[in-house]
């Protein structure tokens, strides 16, 4: 912590500036400094060193200094560090000059023990500030000694305007070699000050870490000292749910009451809860045996399944897709743009194409607006619209436009499908407005910062996010983290109207759909949304659910779309496999289903696609939200041309 102090002296111990830097007590240390070039002038003059340096120049010297320490106090903490370094050439000067024959070791101390000060100060560009010293450093010397050429040349020691002459005199080789090794010194304070930089933020680092980790020690000792502290009658059940399972069949088979064959039918329950930990994800090579094997592969790959094959697929069928540059600054006809929005929003048949075309690119940007406006989330959270207008210009900006499919807009085209699920299919009225909020919001930025490849290449080729996240939802944590690094931005802080309690249940919620996008967890969440019997919108719980099955359906909804919206979304989907495709075979990895553009199976990936993720999805969406039961006929439509595709494809293999 800061101290503060009177006068110059601020403070003597070190402490974080308010820039978050590293500061050491330079203000004393610059007193100290002066102070010592006192005595060594005193000192000079008691052992006769250089005869001719006097006391009394000393007393303008210290004035100088003392000024200059209190201009640097007035001054604010942002001018005054800065201040104080460039403004101790004047003592420097003064110093070399009155030490006459001295002045190069005088130099060379003085420059030493100021950097040795201000690499402590903390302030910004440091390292710029470093170098700019160094040279006028080198210049104030060579001019202080000029100074002294033309100064000290009285041989008569009588003349009352200039001062006796050198001995021996300034020698410019000698000077020459001083200034060279000044700027070499100076470069090793610059690597010094980079090293000493790195190293205290580390030590920083570790020291928050360590302080965190005691804290956590701390609670843990005293939960466990609150357990100790219980009654019997107040113990824990710690058995998991599994293990109670596990247990009563056990007993079921170890008992008399049941035929031999149930027995069997119990045992193989055990073998199948205990032989996986993925017990809501269907094992598709084991119970799927007329699987095509590339499709299986396809499907355990994209699923993260333990499966993977590598046979390869072939097949001509050559898919290109255009991307054009969709990202320009919002042109002037945005009124009429948002205002034919307000009603195609609604559509299931929007367009976000066309909107591209329309908008110069900036799709996430317009419909963001519009679904703001429709759902007065400014107004109900305390939204300035200035935050809300650089936020979504700020997010859209996060998507590469190198990317064919995860970009704007296909996460514009899920928030779009996400509002169309809570005003027409009625989702909303299961939800609270900070949920509606958070879908929104998760639609739009469950993408955010995609490299345009899967988690599976990530941890093939142990990049730095696969590391970072520790091979799991490498992506979707990636996401998340990227997202709540955008939106504390003061500028960008559309939470800034919410409560603490109300920004955690946000965040929570936005988090958990983020990486429900994961199609790791697809089976798991799916097979969870289709055992639920009811859902009661009073309870947490079922609404987190249908939230993660709504961010889940809009992600997926490209066959929903009609056929040329879907077939449009094929495409780019499938030139994005693709380049993934050509960096696993240039990094000598086994290339993944369906992603050699040499062997192109599009029409068969796309139908099972449809065939074994969307269907089920939507047929059970349509279930819980009846008014969607139609897309289901474009889900069917979709499946019969992919599959015409396939045939096709299969005739010309």
């Amino acid at each position: 912590t800061m101290k503060e102090g009177t006068g110059f002296f601020v403070t003597n111990k070190w402490f974080l500036n308010e820039t978050g830097a590293i500061q050491g007590p330079i203000r004393i240390e610059m007193l100290l400094v002066y102070g010592v070039f006192i005595l060594f002038t005193i000192s000079v003059v008691v052992s006769d060193w250089s005869p001719f340096v006097q006391v009394f120049n000393v007393v303008p010297y210290f004035v100088v200094a003392l000024v200059l320490l209190e201009v640097g106090r007035i001054f604010t903490s942002a001018v005054s560090v800065p201040l104080l370094f460039y403004s101790s050439l004047f003592p420097a000067a003064f110093m070399i000059i009155i030490s006459r024959e001295a002045h190069i070791i005088v130099s060379v101390l003085f420059f030493c023990l100021t950097m040795c000060t201000f690499l402590q100060s903390g302030i910004h560009h440091l390292q710029l500030h470093t170098m700019i010293y160094v040279l006028l450093y080198s210049c104030m010397h060579g001019a202080a000694v000029l100074f002294m050429i033309w100064f000290y040349v009285d041989s008569t020691e009588e003349s009352t305007t200039r001062g006796t002459i050198l001995t021996p005199r300034i020698k410019w080789h000698m000077e020459t070699t001083f200034l060279i090794t000044i700027d070499l010194l100076g470069a090793g304070f610059v690597l010094l000050q980079n090293f000493i930089k790195v190293y205290a933020t580390t030590l920083y680092s570790w020291s928050q870490q360590i302080s965190k980790q005691e804290e956590d020690i701390q609670q843990l000792h005293d939960r466990l000292q609150q357990l100790q502290n219980q009654n019997s009658s107040d113990s824990i059940d710690m058995e998991s749910p599994l293990m109670k399972v596990l247990s009563d069949l056990k007993e079921m088979i170890a008992g008399d009451e049941f035929h031999e064959k149930v027995k069997q039918s119990l045992d193989r329950c055990v073998v199948l809860l205990t032989e996986t930990n993925k017990l809501y994800n269907p094992n598709i090579f084991k119970e799927n045996k007329r699987v095509e094997s590339d499709v299986g592969n396809f499907l355990d790959n994209m699923c993260g399944g333990d499966n993977l094959m590598n046979e390869e697929a072939s097949g001509p069928v050559n898919l290109q897709t255009n991307v054009a540059d969709l990202y320009i600054a919002p042109g002037h006809e945005r009124d009429a743009i948002m205002l034919a929005l307000q009603e195609k929003m609604d559509l299931w048949d929007f367009d976000v194409f066309d909107l591209a075309q329309k908008s110069d690119g900036h799709v996430l940007y317009y419909l963001g607006r519009a679904i703001f406006q429709r759902y007065g989330f400014g107004e109900q959270f305390g939204i300035e619209d200035s935050k809300i207008e650089h936020c979504l210009l700020m997010a859209e900006r996060g998507y590469s436009k190198e990317n064919p499919y995860h970009n704007a807009m296909h996460v514009t085209d899920v928030a779009q499908a996400a509002h169309f699920f809570l005003h027409v299919g009625g989702l909303a009225q299961y939800l609270t407005d900070l949920e509606v909020f958070a879908l929104v919001i998760a639609c739009l930025f469950h993408d955010y910062n995609h490299p345009g490849r899967t988690n599976t290449f990530q941890v093939e080729t142990q990049t730095d996010v696969a590391i970072v996240y520790n091979d799991n939802s490498v992506l979707e944590n990636m996401h998340c983290s990227k997202t709540f690094d955008l939106l504390q931005q003061s500028d960008c802080n559309i939470f800034s109207g919410l409560t603490e309690q109300q920004f955690r249940v946000v965040r929570a919620m936005i988090i958990q759909m983020i990486i429900a996008t994961d199609l790791v967890q697809h089976f798991e969440i799916f097979n969870k949304f289709c055992v639920k019997a009811e859902f009661d919108k009073t309870q947490e719980a079922d609404r987190q659910l249908l939230l993660t099955m709504a961010i889940k359906c809009a992600d997926i909804a490209n066959p929903c779309r009609n056929n040329s919206l879907c077939r449009e979304w094929a495409n780019r989907v499938t030139e994005e496999n693709y380049r993934q495709g050509d960096d696993e075979a240039k990094a000598g990895l086994p290339i993944s289903a369906f992603m050699d553009r040499s062997k192109p199976h599009v029409g068969k990936c796309q139908r099972s696609f449809i065939k074994f993720i969307a269907t089920p999805v939507f047929e059970q969406w349509s279930k819980r939200l009846p008014s969607l039961a139609f897309m289901l006929d474009n889900v069917r439509a979709n499946y019969a041309f992919w599959k015409e595709i396939e045939t096709a494809e299969e005739r010309h293999t």
